[in-house]
């Protein structure tokens, strides 16, 4: 297994570049929720206003996908609605077979924490990037603990 995910950041390097290139990421929402559609397109506003990333339509042509899930979790909508649930899945694409999980997270936004839900979501791409590029840089020098 551990050699399976030694040949994934293999192949992810050319995919990941240089650390000066932006990465490519697609951003997918499903759910009805309006909230749950703000927090997707304040996702996608955090991407273009970053220098490390480069926001793509589709996922053929992403290094990494942020699938998020959302929901009303207030009485199926007979409320007004003040929160959304998501659930956030970070993975790295692959044309060969399933896509890889990275990470995933669970969240609660209020209302009026919106863009704030989606800033935390794009800091934790930019972590998880951080880590893959430092663990392909220690696994090029063969410095693995």
């Amino acid at each position: 297994m551990r050699a399976l995910f030694i040949l994934a950041l293999l192949w992810s390097a050319a995919a990941l570049g240089a650390a000066a290139q932006t990465i490519r990421v697609f951003v997918e929402h499903s759910g009805e929720d309006a909230l749950g559609l703000q927090v997707a397109s304040a996702l996608r506003d955090e991407i273009r206003r970053s220098p490390a990333f480069e926001l793509v339509f589709t996922e053929e042509t992403s290094v990494y996908i942020v699938a998020l899930s959302s929901l009303d979790p207030d009485e199926y909508g007979y409320s007004q609605q003040t929160r959304t649930a998501l659930s956030v899945v970070y993975q790295m694409y692959n044309d060969e077979w399933f896509n890889y999980t990275i990470s995933h997270n669970v969240w609660i936004c209020g209302k009026s924490k919106i863009k704030g839900c989606a800033e935390d979501v794009a800091r934790d791409l930019s972590v998880l990037n951080d880590a893959m590029l430092t663990g392909l840089a220690e696994l090029a020098s063969g410095s693995t603990n």
